[in-house]
């Protein structure tokens, strides 16, 4: 079984996960722009930035216009891939692989992604059957597909099958996948499949005449201890008597743990160098220092950048944050305030938002990104308003006018429009002016001397 996303002319599919019958937990955009968190299935790489290798087809064979699914990986531990196998021989050794490919230019020092395969038994306490890690995918002159895959041994006939982001970043970690394969290997070889063998996913061997024993040539053990090899650091697996599901891991001498993972050993390997029983020197890594490696003098540190960026390193051992969108400073300590240049007309309110602002506009007067188109009632009255004082100062400049000229003509030239009116008006007040006599009858005689 191989999945090819299939193909078409357009550039981005409409076809989902749900066609092809597996899941993922990223989000699937159906154009340009594939942000962080975000895939698409893809028949050439888009332009991203200029940061891609923009034009570069998928890697199945004699596929005109075939799609590949292209995500940009934001988070570590998140699902690419998930598909649940069916029908599966118990005892057949199968390979599980996928074709990947770096898609970030080899010139931007950017995080290159890393996944990992797991594979898993479909039962409600699943077992894990086999893992693999492919550590970071370097980029290349030009993109490259490389193939990766891990094998395994079926113990019943249903299995989980993953592909997991193992890396964690932003502004870079992009990644392709075509050709995921499932197929089964030879009896006889370890690894993943050798080129030329057998494809066939269903097949029914003999059954073995040993319960603990499974395989073509039943020739292969049954118990956990021996399929999966769970103990590491050279623990030693002991499968219980009474149930060959159950096991037990010995560790060895300075680890514990289910498998033997934890490590309490005074001196690691490429740590610490013991002279003696009792003694120990630290050989400590690069940026510490102290007599347990307790000095941290790398420039960038966890909390360097503040959780809103990316502290990288410089060759002057300094450092510089690539800060998330939204927030800006050495450590990228200051939010970006988008209100700082107030774009916002007519007495808008602006807000700042993520990546963005806002203009709040005064009632229903103005509208607009930037509340600059103005209502029809306010430019109604605007344009009464205006005319209205147009008319007023039109008004007194023409009475002012009007008395300036009158000035002129009089004391300038002697022209006195309103003379005339003025004498007429003066002799009607003396023909109308009354003369009183006041005479005196008996008068009394003057006294004599």
């Amino acid at each position: 079984m191989t999945f090819t996303f299939g193909d078409g002319s357009t550039q981005y599919s409409n076809k989902t996960p749900l066609d092809f019958d597996f899941n993922t937990s990223y989000k699937q955009v159906f154009q340009s722009n594939i942000r962080g968190g975000k895939f698409a299935f893809v028949n050439r790489v888009p332009d991203y930035y200029d940061t891609w290798y923009t034009g570069e087809l998928d890697h199945t064979e004699n596929d005109n216009d075939g799609y590949m699914l292209l995500a940009n990986v934001e988070k570590n531990n998140t699902q690419l891939f998930s598909y649940s196998m069916n029908n599966l021989c118990v005892g057949l050794k199968y390979e599980f692989s996928a074709y990947l490919a770096n898609v970030i230019r080899d010139e931007l020092n950017s995080p290159k992604p890393n996944v990992r395969f797991e594979v898993w038994t479909a039962t409600e306490n699943g077992t894990l059957l086999a893992r693999l890690c492919t550590d970071s995918i370097s980029q290349c002159t030009n993109m490259t597909w490389a193939k990766y895959g891990i094998s395994f041994v079926a113990q019943n006939s249903s299995v989980l099958l993953l592909i997991i982001s193992n890396a964690g970043g932003r502004h870079g970690n992009n990644l392709a996948i075509d050709d995921i394969k499932i197929r089964v290997c030879s009896n006889s070889k370890s690894g993943v499949c050798l080129p030329g063998s057998s494809s066939l996913l269903l097949f029914e061997p003999a059954p073995c005449e040993s319960s603990s024993t499974i395989g073509i040539d039943c020739n292969i053990s049954y118990s956990l201890c021996d399929l999966t090899q769970p103990c590491r650091n050279n623990g030693t697996c002991t499968t219980h008597l009474n149930d060959i599901n159950q096991y037990t891991c010995l560790c060895s001498s300075g680890f514990n743990g289910t498998h033997c993972e934890l490590d309490h050993r005074p001196c690691k390997p490429q740590t610490c160098l013991g002279h003696d029983i009792n003694d120990y020197n630290c050989l400590c890594s690069r940026g510490f220092n102290g007599t347990h490696c307790e000095l941290d003098h790398r420039p960038c540190k966890p909390q360097t950048c503040l959780d809103h960026g990316e502290c990288k390193e410089t060759p002057d051992l300094s450092f510089f944050c690539w800060c998330h969108d939204g927030w800006t400073g050495i450590h990228c300590q200051s939010r970006i305030d988008n209100c700082s240049h107030d774009t916002c007309e007519n007495d808008g309110v602006c807000r700042p938002i993520l990546l963005n602002y806002t203009c709040e506009c005064l009632g229903d007067s103005y509208s607009g990104r930037h509340c600059e188109i103005t209502s029809m009632k306010i430019t109604i009255l605007k344009t009464v308003s205006k005319s209205f004082a147009y008319i007023a100062i039109i008004a007194m400049i023409s009475v002012a006018m009007f008395i300036v000229i009158m000035d002129i003509l009089k004391y300038c030239f002697g022209m006195d429009p309103t003379r005339g009116d003025l004498e007429r008006i003066r002799r009607e007040k003396r023909k109308s002016r009354a003369i009183q006599r006041l005479v005196y009858t008996h008068a009394p005689a003057p006294p004599t001397k």
